[in-house]
């Protein structure tokens, strides 16, 4: 997890700067293909030019429609099929190469993957998952507007709650430029 000395606000301008330089360790396509390969030396910082960089790519959508919808409302409750769980990590897979940053897909993939016994590769994607965690807990700490952390898709704000098992019970936009989420009291 970030560590308190190297909390920063993402640089967008160096970031784009960065991505596109040929020359450059953090070379977009470059960057792109180690994190499709799970390369496990990929840094945080690494992590924070794919996240971050992300946006200036043209297949970043705000918030798109995921494929994995029907998959959202599932739950403990709901027994599965092998059909269910080869269609749920069929899907999340497509979605996650068309999308690397889709948290909840991701997350579901490795649940899925789990499920199948291929612990080997949910233990791949749970890792990848963690640092791009990391890159956007590196972004601030979230206690103010100007502290707050970035994410490049709202539904990362709710997937970082979801990773420290935290819930919101309130949601405002303050000054039009930052949402202010309220935590549920932890019993």
């Amino acid at each position: 997890i970030a560590q308190e000395s190297s909390i920063r606000k993402p640089d967008y301008q160096r970031i784009k700067e960065n991505i596109s330089d040929r020359n450059s360790k953090f070379y977009y396509p470059a960057l792109l293909q180690r994190l499709v390969q799970f390369d496990p030396s990929l840094t945080v910082e690494d992590y924070r030019h794919l996240y971050y960089g992300y946006i200036f790519q043209d297949a970043y959508k705000l918030n798109n429609d995921s494929k994995m919808q029907k998959f959202y409302n599932w739950n403990s409750e709901v027994t599965f099929t092998e059909n269910d769980m080869n269609d749920l990590v069929n899907t999340a897979k497509q979605v996650i190469a068309e999308n690397p940053f889709d948290l909840r897909a991701m997350n579901m993939y490795r649940e899925g993957l789990r499920y199948q016994g291929d612990s080997i590769t949910a233990g791949k994607v749970w890792d990848r998952y963690v640092m791009i965690i990391d890159a956007i807990l590196s972004s601030g700490h979230g206690q103010t507007c100007e502290s707050s952390f970035h994410v490049i898709n709202t539904n990362h704000e709710y997937m970082l709650l979801h990773f420290f098992s935290l819930k919101a019970n309130e949601q405002n936009v303050v000054d039009g430029k930052c949402d202010m989420l309220t935590l549920e009291s932890n019993d």
